[in-house]
């Protein structure tokens, strides 16, 4: 299955600015108000650090394909 370039730059952009802003925002707000937040920033980022890799397999494949 390919993805279109719209898809790809929408996913690009949640992993790269949305979802480290989104991190920063939870962890900021447990520590102002006192909550543990430790495992949602986590897990968030566990997840982003996986579909990242997987974008970056497409592209990888795509930019070979190209050749």
């Amino acid at each position: 299955m390919k993805m279109s370039n719209k898809v790809y730059d929408f996913c690009k952009y949640l992993l790269m600015r949305f979802v480290p802003a989104l991190v920063l925002l939870i962890s900021t707000l447990g520590t102002i108000y006192k909550f543990d937040t430790e495992i949602i920033p986590l897990t968030i980022g566990a997840v982003a650090t996986f579909l990242a890799s997987i974008l970056g397999i497409s592209s990888y494949n795509y930019k070979k394909e190209g050749k």
